[in-house]
């Protein structure tokens, strides 16, 4: 009976101004009636119209048709936009506060194209992490560079990034990343450096250019960290060194894949027993 009363009253508000549509409209809101609001501002392209049904449609948890009608209203009513983005603004904080990431990124996206300004700085962060979590590892590096702009001593960020840059391809980029910071004291960081290190070195020693790999590899060494690197490091190390004739250094690197490996069937220990042999041979 309820619903053929209003849908009579519907017909009846075919000839009533926008005005008078609106003013019902806000009365169904305030009575917790947001179907009805919606059903009677259906067709008003106004800017007060479409502001109310934003705001019914984020207070009936409809965030998707929220946002496509936020958009939509950016790009109709440009000198409006404050006004839109107060009210995006208003939702993405309850929306970090309940945890729902993505409909957080989603608020945090469509602010951001919009006017970059009104972020709080931690959104950044979210952003980056978020994408991070999602291996869309270019998107985090965008994020992140901007967070780093407010906090340059985020740790944890930087690392990500590194590891991000690592997923690209920039192996050398993210190990300088790291390098740029106070990280002697940091055993992340530490352990970050020591394994792009290794990999920066290997790459160079399977490229055949010895000098560079021996910069790399020797700081994995002197890091000594990560531990299951470092008989490797020290086996390349080795091999560097028997490919100049130096005997005795070799026999030293090789020495040490031995002691790092006492009870291990390591294919670098067996290969550092036979590779010792040869040095001696050699007179080493």
């Amino acid at each position: 009976m309820r619903n053929y009363k209003f849908f009579i009253l519907l017909l009846l508000l075919a000839g009533c101004s926008k005005k008078d549509k609106f003013s019902l409209a806000q009365t169904f809101l305030k009575g917790m009636e947001p179907l009805k609001a919606l059903a009677v501002l259906e067709g008003d392209s106004s800017y007060n119209a479409i502001k109310l049904k934003i705001e019914i449609y984020f207070s009936m948890d409809d965030p998707l048709d929220g946002l496509k009608l936020s958009k939509d209203a950016l790009k109709m009513f440009p000198e409006k936009k404050g006004e839109i983005l107060e009210i995006l603004l208003k939702y993405k904080k309850k929306a970090l506060k309940l945890g729902r990431k993505i409909l957080s990124v989603e608020f945090i996206t469509t602010i951001l194209e919009a006017d970059s300004t009104l972020l709080d700085k931690e959104d950044f962060k979210f952003l980056g992490d978020f994408f991070y979590g999602k291996e869309d590892y270019s998107k985090a590096l965008l994020y992140y560079s901007k967070w780093l702009n407010y906090d340059s001593t985020d740790v944890n960020t930087r690392i990500n990034m590194a590891k991000s840059l690592e997923k690209l391809g920039d192996t050398i980029v993210a190990y300088n990343l790291l390098k740029g910071t106070e990280w002697k004291w940091n055993w992340r960081l530490k352990y970050e450096i020591g394994k792009l290190a290794y990999y920066i070195g290997l790459s160079y020693y399977n490229s055949g250019n010895s000098d560079s790999a021996r910069v790399y590899l020797l700081e994995t060494i002197e890091i000594g960290i990560p531990e299951v690197l470092q008989d490797k490091a020290n086996f390349y190390m080795g091999n560097i060194c028997y490919s100049e004739e130096n005997y005795a250094d070799a026999i030293k690197y090789y020495l040490k894949v031995i002691e790092l490996n006492p009870f291990s069937n390591s294919p670098f220990l067996r290969k550092a027993e036979e590779r010792i042999k040869l040095c001696k041979m050699q007179g080493g």
